[in-house]
């Protein structure tokens, strides 16, 4: 997915209904962290962006 802050596959493990919705539960198989992506925050109905906020070190990539 270009531009993706991170990317995670998955291999479902369960499947839960709830109501109009199904819930999935996944196992996190493989996972990709893109360091110059900036992270995206959904609040309040609006997207925005994160100021000032100091990053932690990469993640580590397994799989």
């Amino acid at each position: 997915m270009p531009g993706a802050a991170v990317i995670f596959l998955t291999d479902v493990v369960q499947e839960i209904d709830a109501g109009n919705h199904t819930l999935f539960i996944g196992e996190v198989t493989h996972l990709e962290r893109q360091p110059e992506a900036e992270p995206l925050l959904f609040c309040g109905g609006k997207f925005a962006r994160l100021a000032g906020i100091a990053l932690g070190p990469p993640i580590p990539a397994f799989g």
